[in-house]
């Protein structure tokens, strides 16, 4: 499991991706760091995650009140996009959605590393 440390250097990596036109890999990296910071709160919390997937471990942390009703619809809108790209769909646009995903992670690893 990554720390904190780790998904904010990473971050910066995604970072690099997008400023040399990247976009793509940056989603994934961004996406990646967004998993682990789910689960790594899971974890701090004590919440089971157990091998959850994603759209599981989404629904818990906003049952448990990890996720703001306002962080918990950004993340679903994100997920979509990933989805979309996961199956093969090109998204003309992707650059606004991932510095979106870049501004949620911010925000919640902010919230959850105190």
């Amino acid at each position: 499991m990554l720390t904190w440390k780790q998904m904010l250097q990473r971050q910066e990596q995604a970072q690099r991706f997008l400023v040399i036109g990247e976009v793509e890999v940056a989603f994934w990296y961004l996406w990646g760091i967004l998993e682990a910071a789910m689960r790594r709160q899971a974890m701090q919390v004590t919440i089971t995650i157990e091998r959850f997937p994603a759209n599981s471990l989404i629904n818990h942390l906003y049952s448990q009140g990890e996720l703001s009703i306002e962080h918990f619809d950004q993340v679903r809108v994100i997920q979509t996009i990933r989805d979309r790209l996961i199956h093969g769909y090109q998204l003309p646009n992707l650059e606004e959605p991932t510095k979106h995903l870049q501004v949620l992670i911010n925000e919640l690893i902010a919230m959850w590393k105190i």
